[in-house]
This record gives C-alpha cells, sequence and structure tokens, in this order.
C-alpha cells in the first residue's frame, strides 16, 4: 500500500533519514571489494526509489516491503555518516 506523503514533505531529508536507518540493518558490514551490502528493510517504497536513483541503492527496490535492499559502498559510507551525525552526541 503507498500512502500519500504529507504536504510540505522535504523529500531529500527523508531520504536521508531512511538512509540512515538503513545502517542499523546492514547485514554484511566487510566492504572490501563487494558492490553490494545486503541490509534490511521495511521502509517507504519510493524513498527507496529515489536513494537508488542516487547510487545509494545497487539495485530496484521490491515492491514488497519484507525483501531486503543492497546498499552500494558509497551508500553504506553515506548511510553510517547519516546515522552518526543525526543521532549520535
Amino acid at each position: 500500500m503507498v500512502v500519500k506523503s504529507p504536504k510540505g514533505l522535504k523529500p531529500d531529508k527523508l531520504d536521508d533519514v531512511v538512509l540512515a536507518m538503513l545502517s542499523l540493518g546492514i547485514i554484511d558490514d566487510e566492504i572490501g571489494q563487494k558492490t553490494e551490502i545486503q541490509a534490511e528493510t521495511g521502509y517507504d517504497y519510493e524513498a527507496l526509489e529515489r536513494l537508488h536513483t542516487k547510487g545509494f541503492l545497487a539495485g530496484p527496490p521490491s515492491i514488497l516491503s519484507d525483501r531486503p535492499v543492497w546498499l552500494t559502498p558509497k551508500g553504506v559510507r553515506r548511510a553510517r555518516k547519516l546515522f552518526r551525525e543525526m543521532f549520535c552526541s
């Protein structure tokens, strides 16, 4: 089910929060030579689509919310940076 976004929503800010929260669900923490790092999800489908377009997700998200997403190394680095900035002192 897709819910209509609230009026005045800033998609880029929402995308940053979703990406930061994805860092909590990273399954394989070793970036190394990998092109994709799996993370559990359940986040807004439209935000995940935008993150894919921005190059942070390796492939488009599944419309099924119980499927994992695959972050690019760039996405993992940005997710961790955003999480530290938003939620750590």
